[in-house]
């Protein structure tokens, strides 16, 4: 389910090396600003994470209040379930774009305002937006009282529309035989060498897609449209960040991201446990898809969730690696397990049922 490349803005040749000292972005956006020399003060501890490293920055007349955001990307990193980051010439002009599109349109969604491009530093500088991650309200609390969620959730699929509306593009085919090969062969090449099995519902699903093509819409993809990188400034904006712009493809691709990343969400693993009417991330991306409304083939998007639940199941059994206790690690690693292999039956289902 690879979408296709379409470059519309010129690339550099910058190569990410480590975390610039936050003094150095501070001094640069200063230049850049033309403000006076210690205008520009952090206020926090860069984050350092594994696709960029992000610096908070205000002014000295405010300390502790941020006012600019400045991403550096690490353009080297490599993941398999999500393409390398972009360079920064190439991710700040795209905000502008953006930035455009979002002021013309009468809807409580935005971006960041683009600021400055620090070329030198590998960097850019856009305005903070004051808010919560969508990804913060997935907890316990919301299983029980969903309705944040299903807010959020909500207005996340209206910036997406919006996102999916920044170009009109020409149609394109898709052979779903094809695609659901692509599947198998993304679990054979990736998930058989990890030692794990996917359910015969799943495989059996896929071998008897028939050679159908059918037409989808073709848009700019956000990239990595997931509850971490939407912001709820308040009780009615949103705000879409991290938006690449680098691929077009189906919209099915970033719809599918999200279903994935919502679904296999911590506090639903334990539907993996529940009956089928007991379980409650289905709902969630079920109010997701609903929201964003028509536009999209339901073939096309459980074709681009299964490949999306095989790459994630890898991501997550890394990530239970990397955190919380040793000794309770062959707990998360089965307990992931059981939540991925249940996901994709469940896919497996929706997708016999999309093509009759």
């Amino acid at each position: 389910m690879a979408a296709s490349v379409s470059a519309w803005s010129p690339r550099s040749a910058q190569v990410w090396a480590s975390p610039s000292p936050p003094a150095d972005i501070a001094t640069a956006l200063e230049a850049r600003l033309r403000l006076a020399r210690g205008t520009c003060v952090p206020t926090g501890e860069p984050r350092i994470q594994a696709r960029s490293t992000i610096y908070f920055l205000g002014t000295a007349d405010r300390p502790g209040l941020c006012r600019w955001v400045v991403k550096q990307p690490r353009t080297t990193w490599s993941q398999d379930d999500i393409p390398s980051p972009a360079e920064a010439e190439r991710e700040f002009a795209g905000l502008v774009r953006l930035a455009d599109l979002f002021d013309r349109v009468r809807e409580p969604a935005r971006v960041p305002v683009p600021v400055a491009l620090l070329p030198e530093l590998g960097a850019f500088a856009m305005t903070y937006i004051h808010g919560s991650a969508l990804s913060d309200l997935l907890n316990a609390r919301s299983l029980l009282r969903p309705g944040a969620l299903l807010d959020g959730v909500a207005r996340a699929a209206l910036s997406l529309r919006v996102l999916h509306q920044i170009e009109s593009l020409p149609e394109q085919a898709v052979n779903l035989a094809h695609e659901a090969g692509e599947v198998l062969g993304l679990i054979d090449k990736k998930l058989g060498p990890a030692g794990l099995t996917v359910p015969a519902s799943v495989t059996e699903a896929l071998d008897v897609v028939p050679r159908r093509t059918v037409s989808t819409r073709q848009v700019w993809l956000h990239g990595d449209f997931t509850p971490m990188n939407i912001l709820l400034p308040d009780e009615r904006t949103v705000a879409p960040i991290d938006i690449q712009l680098e691929n077009t493809g189906a919209p099915e691709h970033d719809l599918a991201r999200f279903v994935a990343f919502t679904s296999g969400a911590m506090p639903f693993l334990i539907d993996a446990a529940l009956p089928w009417r007991l379980r409650r991330h289905d709902p969630v991306a079920a109010h997701f898809t609903h929201s964003y409304g028509a536009g999209f083939s339901p073939a096309v998007l459980e074709l681009s969730l299964l490949c999306q639940l095989s790459g994630r199941w890898l991501r997550l059994r890394q990530l239970a690696r990397l955190h919380g206790r040793a000794a309770l690690l062959p707990l998360r690693l089965q307990a992931v397990d059981a939540q991925m292999r249940m996901l994709l039956r469940e896919g497996a289902i929706r997708l016999t049922a999309a093509l009759a």
